[in-house]
């Protein structure tokens, strides 16, 4: 009878043995996946924060090369109008000829010169 007492209690020990392993590795699962899905919520906000700085930054960069170019532009206006300043009458004779359509061999460089500042004008 004792025996029997004593297997029984043995039984019993090895059940509860076996249901808390089953309840730790249970847990150990559920850990796991809580771990997974931080981690993806992690490297998913990561990812947008990341976009939006790219985004933020792009905008500036675009408008720090467009007030470069506008910059550089005129310069190189403001110079080539000190060089048609400097160059005076000359100018005013080579644009006269291309206004009429008539450029003679001599101011075919200074006339292709008047053209490109009537195109920098109109970009501007």
């Amino acid at each position: 009878m004792q025996e029997d007492s004593s297997i029984r209690l043995e039984q019993a020990r090895r059940a509860i043995e076996e249901q808390i392993q089953e309840n730790v590795m249970q847990t150990e699962l559920e850990i796991a996946e809580i771990d997974r899905k931080t981690i993806k919520v992690k490297a998913d906000a990561k990812a947008e924060a990341e976009a939006l700085v790219l985004k933020l930054t792009e905008d500036v960069r675009r408008r720090e090369i467009y007030n470069k170019a506008k910059t550089e532009t005129e310069k190189w206006v403001a110079s080539i109008n000190a060089a048609f300043d400097h160059i005076g009458g000359t100018f005013l004779l080579v644009s006269m000829h291309c206004a009429n359509g008539y450029i003679d061999n001599l101011s075919r460089q200074q006339s292709s010169l008047h053209l490109c500042i009537c195109r920098f004008e109109y970009m501007d």
